[in-house]
């Protein structure tokens, strides 16, 4: 038992194992975010909770994202209503 807890170690949210890296992923708090850019698209940073451009289309979030970042940001549209959904139709 003691050699198999030697094997794992945690750091922060990364757990190693005999030399592979496993990263879980927490989930994000886009409240704010709900709130201010409903029904648009919006061009996240690599943190995904930092606005780069936000628009009606997808076009128009990227383009105003590329005048903040080299990089193609992630892109999500923010639902209008925010309805849950469990089960089968």
């Amino acid at each position: 038992m003691a050699e198999r807890e030697a094997e794992v170690k945690f750091i922060g949210l990364v757990v190693v194992r005999n030399t592979k890296c496993y990263t879980f992923y927490m989930a994000k708090d886009w409240t704010k975010l709900y709130k201010k850019y409903k029904g648009m698209w919006v061009a996240l940073d690599s943190d995904e909770e930092t606005v780069l451009g936000f628009g009606v289309t997808v076009k128009e979030a990227v383009s105003k994202a590329k005048l903040k970042t080299t990089h193609m940001p992630f892109l999500t549209r923010v639902p209008t209503t925010l309805d849950a959904y469990i089960g089968a139709l």
